[in-house]
């Protein structure tokens, strides 16, 4: 978020104060009946915006980044990696594509005296690195705005007073107008009476209406009143996973028969996984399940909150790479592979499930190979989940560079937001990839991290990474350079150096640079 200050174009109007004001946000949230409690609770919002009133000329607001920004946004990558934060957190999270009442508000980022703003973007000045010194200013201009926006704010802080004891204001007259815009004009936000706390919504809508009324208003008041969808959120997900699985019982378990096949070419990283001609036919028709199964817990979970929903996801992947052999879970991440990479906006289901998933390899298929002897069979498949995990997000962004320098500002958050993703939330901890070897070596240069303080040094300063992370990346480069000789022996020497690759640039990112110890 930025701050700006705003101030009311029109002499006349004027911002009110309530008693809760510095806890306002505008912006979508959902509530839901917990059926264990029978209450209803917030299950989700996004701030768009968020207020703090100095006087009732005076608003600072806090402004999201995942909002338009003119000046940002002429960068099309800064325009891209925004849209697609505010498409995951916000329009998929509901459901829905969802609009700010304030998007147009005409605020800007404060200026600063290491940039400039030329052709409409922000520029580094001649001499500056972007890097913050105790010696950079901040220039914060008074944002006139509309009686429009003047009004919409006043409506946040209205429609959030129900439980406050006063409301400020500045001129009687002000004051009126604004309320009255408030009361009878029909707004999509505001003003709905539901179930989370109806009586005493309602209450606070009549005391304002009779407020206006007695301040001289003939104008009639408007507000909605909305019954809560009873649906009970708790038990419903337990039971539509019970039912899935009933209805494809044979999703989670294993084939006795584990016979080796000679089978070559593409089938390969199959056969290395115990699968052959006479299993292929069998898992084939079961992987298809494990995808018709992971698109229609989705389409029959709509209208559940979407915090529960990925719950269900979780849950459901989980149950797959836990109770299934690697060979089932290897042909599923291909039919998902197609599913993310080959579809098309009409028939994209149809694609999925048709098309001959052996001709789409992956990342997967060299650990499919390289690691089914050294770990567990659910250890290999977290291992293949995680390398299909990030390898798709290499494919769908072929130019991204976790480790490349960026201009500092907003472009440098949304590039570290996402290697920060892709480094170390997908992956986790080298030291619980699941292969012996390689968790011993990455215990002992972890410990010879800590006890030298190599994470402190200079060069890995970066607020942005908390200390466990450093020390993980560092592990990751210390380990590098012994993986081959630490595995040697345990598969084909000309698969080595691919599983090595795979291992430290896709699976478990490590920058490109040799230890110094």
């Amino acid at each position: 978020m930025f701050l700006a200050i705003c101030t009311p174009s029109d002499p006349g109007a004027e911002f009110i104060l309530t008693d809760n004001s510095y806890g306002i946000f505008e912006g979508p949230n959902t509530f839901c009946q917990n059926k264990e409690t029978g209450k209803v609770e917030e299950s989700g919002w996004t701030s768009f915006h968020e207020f703090a009133p100095l006087s009732p000329k005076l608003m600072i607001i806090l402004r999201s980044f995942l909002l338009p920004n003119p000046e940002e946004d002429g960068s099309q990558r800064i325009r891209e990696v925004r849209e697609s934060w505010r498409k995951m957190a916000v329009d998929d999270f509901y459901m829905a594509e969802q609009k700010s009442m304030l998007a147009d508000l005409p605020i800007t980022k404060p200026r600063n005296s290491y940039s400039q703003v030329v052709n409409g973007r922000v520029q580094l000045l001649p001499g500056e690195d972007g890097k913050p010194r105790k010696t950079d200013k901040f220039c914060f201009r008074f944002f006139p705005v509309s009686t429009e926006h003047v009004n919409k704010i006043n409506l946040f802080l209205f429609d959030n007073a129900q439980r406050c004891n006063n409301i400020v204001f500045g001129t009687e007259d002000a004051f009126k107008r604004t309320l009255e815009w408030y009361m009878t004009t029909p707004v999509t936000y505001g003003k709905v009476v539901t179930a989370d706390a109806p009586e005493l919504k309602r209450k606070h809508l009549e005391k304002l209406a009779a407020l206006m009324k007695a301040l001289g208003s003939t104008k009639q008041p408007v507000w909605t009143e909305v019954p809560l969808q009873r649906m009970p959120w708790f038990g419903r997900i337990h039971r539509l996973m019970k039912d899935s699985m009933r209805m494809f019982p044979d999703v989670v378990g294993t084939s006795n028969k584990e016979t080796p096949s000679t089978t070559d070419g593409l089938m390969r990283s199959y056969r290395c996984l115990g699968g052959s001609k006479e299993t292929i036919v069998k898992d084939l028709e079961q992987a298809q399940r494990m995808l018709t199964l992971r698109i229609k817990i989705d389409v029959w979970s709509k209208g559940i909150p979407e915090y529960i929903r990925a719950q269900a996801r979780e849950w459901l992947i989980k149950s797959y790479l836990e109770g299934c052999p690697p060979r089932r879970v290897l042909h599923y991440l291909k039919r998902v592979r197609l599913m993310v990479l080959y579809h098309d906006k009409e028939g994209h289901l149809s694609k999925a499930t048709e098309v001959d998933h052996w001709k789409i390899e992956g990342a997967e298929d060299v650990v499919a190979e390289a690691a089914h002897s050294l770990t567990t069979r659910t250890g290999l498949n977290w291992l293949m989940y995680r390398t299909f995990t990030n390898d798709i997000e290499k494919v769908k962004n072929p130019d991204f560079d976790p480790w490349a320098k960026v201009p500092r500002g907003m472009e440098e958050a949304m590039h570290l937001g996402m290697a920060g993703k892709f480094v170390l939330d997908v992956p986790g901890k080298l030291k619980k990839c699941g292969i012996a070897e390689i968790e011993e070596l990455a215990r002992t240069q972890e410990q010879i991290i800590l006890d030298q303080g190599l994470y402190r040094r200079k060069e890995f300063d970066n607020d942005f990474f908390e200390d466990d992370e450093k020390i993980e990346v560092l592990t990751r480069v210390m380990v590098r350079p012994q993986c081959q000789k630490a595995l040697r022996g345990r598969m084909e020497d000309g698969l080595m150096g691919k599983f090595e690759k795979v291992m430290f640039e896709v699976t478990y990112p490590t920058p490109p640079i040799r230890p110094g110890i």
